[in-house]
């Protein structure tokens, strides 16, 4: 996710990824940089590059969504 050049820089008010992690659950956010003009487009992106690393993840891992 951090590879998409459309991400919000973090800064004291935003950030551009946050994550938390509990027993069987993880939950990231991200922020698109405000001039994104098809937010669908980068989330597709996204998407994208967590399925591509369903190969390396651990036995037990997934399935993963992407919401907007």
């Amino acid at each position: 996710m951090a590879q998409n050049s459309f991400l919000k820089p973090p800064s004291a008010s935003d950030f551009g990824i946050r994550s938390f992690s509990f027993p069987s659950l993880s939950m990231v956010y991200v922020q698109l940089d405000d001039q994104v003009t098809d937010p669908k487009k980068q989330f597709t992106d996204i998407n994208l590059k967590l399925n591509a690393l369903k190969p390396l993840a651990t036995t037990g891992c997934g399935p993963h969504s992407v919401q907007q």
